[in-house]
């Protein structure tokens, strides 16, 4: 998600933080970005549930996967802090992941 949304802002003068607990993952998505040639993209090995970013620094937040994995999901609420978005896109985001939690859970 965040190479595809590097790629649709690359000429809007977007830029693109891509997180990930796993230095290995974030070793993959470097090795693609390199090879995609972006320049508007940053990535950083980082704990979602202890995010180290400061308020308001973000327009737009997308998660694939990561608040469902949380041993403690209410932790995933910081977003609300770091992002400028709506309390109540926030939580229709988190709410997602929270009942896909529940339901791979059966």
């Amino acid at each position: 998600m965040s190479v595809a949304a590097a790629k649709l802002l690359q000429n809007h003068g977007g830029h693109v933080l891509a997180t990930d607990f796993s230095p290995k993952m974030i070793e993959v998505l470097s090795d693609k970005i390199s090879k995609e040639n972006l320049k508007n993209i940053d990535v950083k090995v980082m704990d979602g549930q202890a995010l180290e970013l400061p308020n308001d620094s973000f327009d737009y937040l997308f998660c694939i996967f990561g608040v469902m994995f949380f041993p403690n999901p209410e932790k995933g609420f910081k977003v609300r802090e770091i992002t400028k978005m709506t309390p109540e896109l926030i939580l229709l985001l988190l709410a997602f992941f929270f009942v896909n939690r529940n339901f791979t859970a059966y």
